[in-house]
C-alpha cells in the first residue's frame, strides 16, 4: 500500500485498492472502530477519483457501515443501510 501510495500517487485507483484489502483486514482483525475511520476516509477519497456513483464507492458505503454495525450502533447502520439501499436503487435505474 505504501508502495503503491509512493510510486502511483496516494489517490490512484490501484492504492485505493490497497486501502480497500488493509482496512478490510483491521475490520476481520476486530477493530471496528479503526476500520470505520479507514472507511470513512477511503470513501472521501474514492468519491473523489471515481465518483459517488462507481461501485466500488457502494462497495465502501456498505463496508463503513458494517463496521458501524459491528460496535453496536446497529440503528445507525440500518437508516445507512436503507439510505444506502435507495441510493444505489436510483443508480441502477438510472444505468
Amino acid at each position: 500500500m505504501e508502495a503503491r501510495a509512493r510510486v502511483l500517487g496516494p489517490e490512484h485507483p490501484d492504492t485505493l485498492a490497497s486501502r480497500f484489502y488493509h482496512i478490510r483486514a483491521v475490520g476481520d482483525l476486530g477493530d471496528y472502530a479503526l476500520a470505520e475511520k479507514g472507511y470513512a476516509d477511503l470513501l472521501a477519497a474514492r468519491i473523489r477519483v471515481i465518483g459517488p456513483d462507481h461501485h466500488l464507492t457502494l462497495r465502501t458505503r456498505f463496508n463503513l457501515l458494517m463496521n458501524v454495525a459491528l460496535q453496536g450502533r446497529t440503528a445507525e447502520a440500518a437508516l445507512g443501510m436503507a439510505d444506502l439501499a435507495a441510493y444505489q436503487t436510483r443508480v441502477l435505474v438510472l444505468q
